[in-house]
């Protein structure tokens, strides 16, 4: 079998650098033995579907003693690991599930995390524990057979609060990771060319203290008109869907299915977390100008068709006015409403011969015919 994720060298070191801040930190509470070494070993990991990738949580164990006959002892936590195809993975050695204060619960291991999105957030639910990997109990077979070190774990045992139990983290939705200015300055991030489907861009970001606008230009750099950033209505608060206006209105509709960059600008303390592409249905703007959509649809946005389906003539006449099934249909292109004397053309949907596409004759625009085998 292969090795997706292995502990090395550098979380050798971190196991005992943490090791020895949990000791200096939490005194008797630390360990049950004083920090011997640092060996990092993975105990389990936890894979979160998300958004077409994978989340996923190594939970660590800092190896720092061997408590005899107990085994290894040492704090639990999570870690970040990240994935696109479940083999290869980024991992981040931050301790991002992190055990609570000495005493608590929860103080020293936390493992087995699983998560779920409720609402804005991301909720994590693990298993926590207030004693070490290590650490004795009072069982029979377990409890120290030295009566001071006996006495000892009484002791130490009327400290903790509870001995385990499950405890919740609770994160921004998106909140992983964020991108911020490299200085309480204005700095810019430009996307690749991509191409999108949906209406609206849709950001989740914290700018409380500053300010993000956002530009939409071609594929070759050139800004959109009027999509620029001084046509941009900026945001300046802690939004997890915010959708971004250029002069008071969000269409992107005629954006769409075309390779397009996107540039934001992140002015003063500003976190961005994610961005999309959001919405579906006809153009608000083609709603809006329905006696002269042709005037300002993208008649040079390609769609893919199926073959055209012929109008019987003995069904209608003239040849191509709408049949009576079509009638009160949307067009494709421009999302106007179909009416009984409106000249059509019918295609079939590329990947479903089952559904028809329907054209207002002055707005069918650029087409490309494919088949299914395509």
């Amino acid at each position: 079998m292969p090795v997706v994720i292995a502990p090395d060298a550098a979380d050798d070191a971190l196991a005992y650098e943490r090791a020895l801040v949990r000791q200096q930190t939490h005194g008797e509470l630390a360990y049950w033995l004083p920090v011997e070494t640092g060996e990092a070993h993975i105990h389990d990991v936890t894979i979160f579907p998300y958004e077409g990738v994978y989340i996923g949580f190594p939970c660590k164990l800092d190896n720092q003693a061997l408590t005899k006959p107990y085994g290894d002892d040492g704090q639990m936590y999570g870690e970040l690991a990240f994935s696109r195809d479940l083999k290869n993975w980024t991992r981040y050695r931050c301790m991002v599930l992190p055990p609570g204060p000495p005493g608590a619960y929860d103080g020293a291991c936390i493992d087995s995390p699983k998560a779920l999105v409720v609402g804005n957030e991301v909720w994590v639910y693990t298993q926590a524990s207030a004693y070490t990997h290590g650490w004795p109990n009072l069982h029979p077979d377990y409890a120290p057979k030295d009566t001071e070190q006996l006495a000892r774990l009484k002791r130490l045992l009327a400290k903790f609060e509870a001995l385990s139990g499950t405890t919740l983290f609770k994160w921004r939705l998106d909140g992983f990771v964020s991108v911020s200015p490299s200085r309480a300055d204005t700095g810019t991030l430009l996307t690749k060319p991509l191409v999108f489907t949906g209406n609206q861009l849709e950001v989740n970001a914290d700018a409380v203290n500053g300010r993000v606008r956002v530009a939409i230009q071609d594929h070759e750099g050139r800004t959109v008109p009027g999509y620029g950033l001084d046509d941009c209505e900026p945001l300046t608060a802690d939004q997890v869907h915010h959708v971004f206006t250029w002069r008071s209105d969000s269409d992107l509709t005629m954006l769409g299915g075309k390779a397009v960059r996107v540039l934001f600008e992140l002015g003063g303390e500003v976190r961005l977390h994610a961005f999309q592409f959001t919405g579906y249905g006809p153009s608000r703007r083609a709603q809006d100008r329905s006696t002269r959509p042709w005037d300002f649809i993208d008649l040079q946005r390609e769609i893919e068709v199926g073959p055209e389906v012929p109008i019987d003539p003995a069904e209608v006449s003239p040849p191509r006015i709408a049949p009576q099934w079509a009638v009160n249909q949307r067009c494709a292109r421009s999302g106007m409403p179909i009416l009984g004397f409106d000249k059509v053309r019918i295609f079939q949907h590329p990947r479903d011969p089952q559904q028809r596409l329907c054209f207002l004759e002055r707005c069918l625009g650029n087409v490309r015919v494919v088949t299914p085998d395509e």
